[in-house]
């Protein structure tokens, strides 16, 4: 069997874009960091090329006005919390990257998601800047909304590695207020 991986974006502000097929992870890799050195491309190949199996795996990219907004200590502490949500104590699912996370199934990778959103204090998540701009004073009883998300979410499947290669996804990095009865009541 041949390595193709397809490599997906979730936008922030509601599609998922295919961004093609893949043969080479040194590929994807500069894609995802173009402003990254070799070191660092290695790296992060060595990473994914150790992973028995590769498939979902979800890699963030940092969004510099969150950053800017935020810090980079609050960055970390979030992408820690990706690294290490409901595993036990000292186990990582990103080797230390705080980049790239691996999943068993594309299931523990949104329940992971999910459950950072309810429970995470930091504002990692974001609601669609069109959303926003119609409640410029903030939405009442909805506190911390933002347009801005924690980073752009890369997500890569090994294609032929199992019968759902590809799936759409539009709110990985969406804030779960969207389907809240407060925010559906407010409009």
């Amino acid at each position: 069997m041949s390595n193709i991986f397809l490599l997906r974006t979730v936008s922030k502000i509601t599609s998922d874009i295919v961004l093609g097929e893949y043969s080479s992870i040194n590929t994807i890799l500069k894609k995802i960091f173009p402003n990254s050195n070799k070191k660092e491309l290695k790296k992060y190949e060595k990473q994914i090329l150790r992973i028995k199996d590769p498939d979902p795996i979800l890699i963030i990219t940092p969004n510099q006005a969150w950053v800017n907004k935020h810090g980079w200590n609050a960055y970390a502490t979030v992408m820690d919390t990706f690294a290490t949500y409901g595993l036990p104590p000292n186990e990582h699912r990103d080797k230390g990257s705080r980049c790239i996370f691996h999943f068993q199934n594309d299931e523990e990778l949104h329940g992971i998601r999910d459950g950072i959103r309810i429970n995470s204090p930091q504002n990692a998540f974001c609601i669609p800047s069109a959303i926003v701009a119609n409640f410029p004073r903030g939405i009442p009883g909805l506190p911390g909304l933002q347009a801005e998300a924690v980073g752009t979410a890369w997500i890569l499947n090994k294609v032929g590695a199992r019968t759902g290669d590809c799936y759409e996804d539009k709110c990985f990095i969406v804030a779960t207020y969207l389907s809240s009865p407060i925010f559906i009541g407010n409009f």
